[in-house]
């Protein structure tokens, strides 16, 4: 133990004294960095760094650790002739070979690229050399960055550009862009759009720095910018030249609400006279001259608009000059129009709605002479707009022409000394084109019974116009004779084409020869089923189409069913070809409950048709209150069966038949008892039929079935005569309601409860023997 812990110590001290001579014993070298001042923001700037070896071991490796801020973009070859590795993502160099990077007392120079961003001041960058022991060695180096570059102009901007109109409010915007490689700080444009030179600070909206001034006056300016970076380094664009010409005057005059037009003015009517311009601005004035003589000089208005009134007294021409006199913004304007001055006047004329050879009259007549050299009236009824002159008796001027067919515009002038003004302003009228009649005949006529020869001519009131035939779409000559077959149609077609008075127009006709005679009938909608109540009556319609191609009388009949349950009105018909014609068959007076088929029967001289049918005959009221009773006075019965059985069940030697027979009526009574509550007595009529059948068989088997012992005969029969007379008294039940209504249900009642007792003292004296 004492062995091993001297071992563990010699160890301990060994390392110890390892580790001191690796960081004790530096490598001794210098090294140095050029430049020592750095410009701010620039990219690929070249640092240089020289390092000599003052030791005897060869430096095989050196790092260059830049300060933040600083990034490495590249680097050339170090000044050796030893092959070597270098780094591309950081400054780094390392030894190819034992002889080393940098040998003893050897200077070797390593030069890199590198970006500086937006720092300045003193920066450190720390060199670290390995020699080939694997020690470590480092200096730190320093460097000043400075900002030394003044910001840059570009895309100048201005809006609206140079040279443009004056626009009163108008607003005017300059705009450039400035760079640096720091910051910009301020930026400030000097100008005179205001009077002397100013200094205004621009505004920066992104990375464009703008300005904008308001309703700049009309003139030429100066004008520049200069920007200062956050190191102060200045820097200023050329002098610009920036012009603002006048506005271009417009001066609008209207006379009478006339724009800027020569006007006719009735003889001492008012003549209004209104001025506007693009100038509002107050020392812009309008004056108003007529043949040159000043009537006024009319303030400006901020509106931009005066007005005044005149009146003319005398037939003859005028000219009024409008002036408008310019500003610093707006050039000068003048305006002259002219006013011929007439007598007062009135418009006839007499258009034809449609073309006719009756002349188109239009007319004008003046009060007085108007003294007018002409009057003249513009028409494009020769398709091009033209002056036709209009002829003058006295003071009337008038024009006459038959004019076509067409939409024409007009208008009238007047000849004032040397020119020519508008009296009547230009409206339009128009003439519609005459549809020509034809006249498309067949002889003997468009429907013939049978062959014959036709003769199909189409001729035009309008002489002059071509007709043109056509037979089933092909031109035929005009007339067109023919000879058709039975059963043919065929479609005559006549047209004209139209030309500037009238329009194209066509009829048409369709000639058709019939079929060889035939007749034929269908029944349609005849009912299948015809339901009705005794003592009632119903009617019902039966449609007969003739489907033939000539007259028809037709007789309907009914076959299979009483004469005396039906009445048919009318019993016969006349119907034309593809007509339906209707008869109305009434039933009534029917006796008897029960489905009957009958035969509907449509006859004429040469066809027929027939279709079947149900008339089913449902109780009456008086039928249903007469089966309700019956149906209880049968239930009596089975009754009074089922117990006679019961009591000679033992004594009969084969009962199953019996027994069938009074499950088939329990069933019966069941099965009626349910069509008499759903009020179904059309069945349940039919039911009591079945009923007093098995009613009687059971009868007939109790009566004759061998018996274990003797016994008398008829000792369980049914005095169906008993039955009869209830029945009879339930009708006579039915007769009294509508009779003797109050005795009614007295005597009904009273004649069951006796049948009843009847049959109590029957059964009575059977046990008795």
């Amino acid at each position: 133990m004492m062995e091993m812990g001297k071992i563990l110590s010699l160890c301990t001290t060994f390392i110890i004294f390892f580790l001191l001579v690796k960081i004790g014993y530096s490598t001794p070298f210098n090294a140095t960095i050029y430049p020592e001042t750095l410009i701010e923001g620039v990219k690929n700037q070249q640092i240089n760094f020289t390092i000599t070896n003052l030791q005897e071991k060869a430096i095989v490796r050196v790092d260059i650790i830049l300060p933040e801020g600083i990034i490495f973009t590249g680097y050339s070859d170090a000044n050796t002739t030893n092959p070597f590795y270098a780094s591309t993502s950081e400054p780094s160099w390392w030894a190819a070979s034992d002889i080393g990077l940098i040998i003893t007392n050897e200077t070797v120079n390593f030069t890199i690229w590198v970006d500086i961003s937006h720092i300045s001041g003193e920066q450190s960058f720390t060199v670290k050399v390995t020699d080939k022991d694997d020690v470590i060695s480092s200096k730190t180096l320093t460097a000043n960055v400075l900002d030394l570059v003044a910001p840059i102009y570009s895309n100048i901007s201005v809006s609206p550009s140079s040279d443009s109109e004056y626009v009163i409010n108008r607003e005017y915007e300059f705009s450039l862009v400035w760079s640096d490689n720091v910051a910009v700080s301020v930026v400030q444009i000097e100008h005179n759009f205001t009077g002397s030179f100013k200094n205004e600070t621009m505004e920066k909206i992104n990375s464009i720095w703008k300005t904008k001034f308001v309703d700049l006056s009309a003139g030429i300016y100066t004008w520049r910018a200069h920007a200062n970076d956050t190191s102060s380094n200045l820097n200023s664009t050329s002098w610009f030249t920036y012009s603002i010409k006048k506005a271009s005057s417009w001066l609008n005059v209207y006379l009478n609400d006339f724009l800027n037009k020569d006007i006719v003015s009735i003889l001492n009517q008012p003549l209004n006279i209104v001025a506007e311009t693009n100038c509002k601005q107050p020392d812009c004035s309008i004056t108003i001259r007529k043949n040159g003589v000043l009537i006024g000089t009319l303030a400006h208005k901020v509106a931009g608009t005066v007005s005044t009134t005149d009146t003319l007294t005398s037939v003859g021409l005028y000219r009024y000059e409008v002036s408008m006199s310019g500003n610093q913004n707006y050039t000068s304007a003048t305006k002259n129009c002219y006013v011929c001055a007439i007598p007062g006047y009135s418009i006839s004329k007499q258009i034809p709605s449609i073309y006719s050879k009756v002349p188109t009259s239009i007319n004008i007549s003046f009060d007085q002479d108007p003294k007018l050299i002409g009057v003249t009236i513009n028409g494009n009824w020769e398709e091009t707009p033209k002056n036709y002159t209009m002829s003058r008796i006295s003071n009337l001027y008038y024009y006459l022409n038959v004019l076509p067919a067409g939409t024409f515009s007009w208008g009238i002038h007047a000849k004032c000394i040397d020119r020519l003004f508008e009296i009547v302003p230009s409206s339009s009228f128009k003439i519609e084109k005459v549809t020509p009649t034809l006249r498309l005949t067949a002889t003997p006529s468009w429907i013939l019974d049978e062959p014959d020869q036709t003769n199909v001519t189409c001729v035009s009131e309008i002489a002059g116009l071509e007709v043109r035939l056509y037979r089933d779409g092909v031109p035929v000559s005009n007339p067109d004779i023919q000879n058709f077959s039975y059963d043919t149609k065929h479609l005559y077609v006549c047209n004209t084409t139209g030309n500037q008075n009238y329009t194209s127009n066509g009829v048409a006709h369709m000639l058709v020869i019939k079929p060889l005679p035939s007749a034929s009938l269908v029944l349609e909608e005849v009912p299948n089923l015809i339901e009705v109540e005794e003592n009632s009556t119903k009617v019902v319609v039966v449609k007969v189409k003739n489907t033939g191609n000539v007259d028809q009388t037709v007789t309907l009949n009914v076959e299979g069913i009483n004469e005396g349950w039906y009445f048919i009105a009318p019993s016969s018909q006349t119907t034309a070809p593809n007509t339906t014609i209707e008869f109305r068959v009434r039933f009534g007076t029917l006796i008897g409950v029960g489905e009957y088929t009958g035969i509907f029967n449509a006859s004429s001289t040469n066809a027929s048709d027939s279709e079947n049918f149900i008339l089913k005959v449902l109780p009456s009221k008086q039928r249903e209150f007469e089966i309700n009773y019956t149906f209880q006075l049968l239930k009596l019965a089975y009754l009074r069966l089922s117990d006679e059985f019961k009591e000679m069940k033992d004594k009969i030697l084969d009962v199953s038949r019996i027994e069938k027979v009074f499950t088939d009526l329990e069933l019966l009574l069941n099965q009626t008892d349910a069509y008499i509550k759903s009020a179904d007595y059309f069945q349940s009529h039919q039911a009591l039929a079945y009923l007093q059948n098995l009613l009687k068989e059971a009868e007939n088997l109790l009566k004759t079935a061998p018996i274990k012992e003797g016994r008398k005969k008829g000792e369980v029969e049914i005095d169906w005569r008993i039955v009869v007379i209830a029945s009879l008294i339930a009708f006579a039940g039915v007769f009294i309601k509508f009779i003797y209504p109050k005795l009614r249900k007295r005597v009904v009642r009273g004649e069951v409860i006796r049948y009843i007792k009847l049959l109590e003292g029957k059964k009575k004296e059977t046990e008795t023997s």
